[in-house]
């Protein structure tokens, strides 16, 4: 169910972790969910997940958690960098491509066209999975795709750097032979957050989805 920030101030309850199964924070920008769920709503954010709460960041869902934002550095105005909510302990970068980004529709005095940003975050991202995976959810499709991984719908998402305990990689971006770090989670008091650079929802063939589902089910089985 999708909440507003107005919302989630009058409403106790969403931040009980026994009648909220998961939180998720999608794709967008991360400077108006640092404005959102400042004060109160990152404490609550907290409280539900100290409590045994899942939380579930894609792409700038993924950055607010982080301990630390560099988003691409030297490029205004898109530049980001600063101290986040520190969810899980690693620093989140981006983009996979530097100085080339752009968002899906124009900022103010942005000269590129949406037309050419859309063309530029389909561009689809090799997807490495967890070795572990296949022993954890094993099925032929699980057994056939995990040495291949899959491609993934990608618009500006972190890799993550500087990760360290309890913090757990799931999966990698296949950068031409080079590996970053694509999924990550972590536990945070009972709870468990989990870190999507790509956009691990959006819509694939139907053998890609079964590696996805897989891959989400053994993540949480860890």
């Amino acid at each position: 169910m999708p909440l507003t920030t107005a919302e989630m101030n009058s409403n106790e309850h969403w931040y009980n972790s026994s009648s909220t199964s998961f939180f998720i924070i999608p794709g967008g920008r991360d400077q108006p969910f640092v404005q959102d769920f400042s004060g109160r709503n990152l404490d609550n954010l907290k409280k539900y997940l100290t409590t045994g709460g899942i939380y579930i960041g894609i792409c700038a869902g993924a950055y607010v958690a982080s301990s630390f934002i560099r988003f691409e550095e030297g490029n205004s105005p898109y530049e980001v960098i600063g101290p986040r909510w520190n969810l899980v302990p690693c620093v989140a970068v981006g983009s996979l491509f530097p100085g080339t980004f752009h968002y899906n529709y124009p900022m103010v005095g942005d000269e590129i066209s949406a037309e050419r940003s859309e063309q530029q975050v389909k561009v689809p991202t090799a997807i490495r999975l967890d070795h572990e995976m296949p022993s954890l959810y094993c099925t032929d499709t699980v057994s056939i795709w995990s040495d291949l991984g899959f491609l993934a719908h990608y618009n500006g998402g972190p890799h993550f750097q500087d990760i360290r305990f309890p913090c757990h990689i799931h999966a990698w971006y296949d950068m031409a032979g080079e590996m970053l770090p694509a999924v990550v989670s972590s536990t945070y008091g009972q709870g468990s957050v989990f870190l999507f650079g790509f956009h691990i929802e959006n819509r694939a063939p139907i053998s890609d989805l079964n590696l996805r589902v897989a891959f989400c089910r053994s993540m949480l089985l860890k």
